[in-house]
């Protein structure tokens, strides 16, 4: 959808309201902190099954692309349950466990070059 954080959620939520599964996908800023308001009243209040899944390593491209705190902000919400995975094996298992779940989720997504199988796919 290009760049509207505010409509993807809206759009997210009324896909889901008639009956599909959408997964979002972005970095986490733009995720979570600028369509909070989105969030709370499209997808947490109305608790439709929408898989909010955000990229939260791109502090090199300045403040407007670097993380708050995922999970400080995600406990506001009452419906969404989060994932904070901490290699590849805990990934593949908490996207089946949202993929699975009726109601909206969010997945935190990190690289750490350190792992042999990291988070993203990528070595």
């Amino acid at each position: 959808m290009g760049i509207c954080e505010q409509s993807i959620i809206s759009v997210a939520s009324g896909m889901a309201l008639e009956g599909l599964k959408p997964w979002i996908y972005t970095i986490t800023p733009f995720l979570i902190e600028r369509p909070f308001e989105q969030i709370k009243l499209d997808i947490d209040q109305q608790n439709v099954n929408v898989n909010l899944v955000g990229f939260a390593d791109y502090p090199t491209l300045g403040p407007t692309h670097t993380e708050i705190n995922a999970k400080k902000m995600m406990k506001l919400f009452n419906n969404i349950e989060s994932f904070f995975p901490s290699d590849g094996d805990e990934t593949e298992k908490m996207i089946l466990q949202a993929y699975e779940r009726e109601g909206p989720s969010f997945i935190s997504l990190k690289s750490d070059p350190t792992l042999t199988r990291s988070i993203t796919g990528t070595k």
